[in-house]
């Protein structure tokens, strides 16, 4: 991304839960199907570590995927926006995950 598609990011993850943003209740039934998928795809055995790339559910939805995700895990999320990474982690402290870390990174330049 250029550094205008950045600030576009920036300026997004900067406002309150947009208002456009997923209806809470189509929300709430997308995280339980995705979390059922994850629950089905994943093998029996718990990953010590999990990563996600992309924290805009965490930060603004009720779609949210990594609190409560893996409890036993230690999760990792990044995002390009350190606005949405600070919404993020603000949504985590509500929450009381204590194995979640989060920080900003272009995942195509680590």
């Amino acid at each position: 991304m250029g550094k205008l598609q950045n600030d576009v990011w920036e300026e997004l993850g900067s406002g309150a839960r947009p208002n456009w943003y997923l209806d809470p209740l189509v929300a709430r039934a997308k995280r339980e199907e995705h979390l059922r998928l994850i629950e089905r795809w994943s093998p029996p055995v718990h990953p010590a570590r999990v990563l996600k790339t992309d924290l805009f559910e965490e930060a603004f939805g009720e779609d949210q995927l990594l609190f409560g995700l893996f409890e036993d895990s230690v999760v990792y999320g990044i995002d390009l926006a350190f606005s949405t990474v600070r919404s993020a982690t603000d949504s985590a402290s509500k929450s009381s995950p204590a194995n979640c870390f989060f920080g900003v990174a272009d995942l195509r330049a680590l």
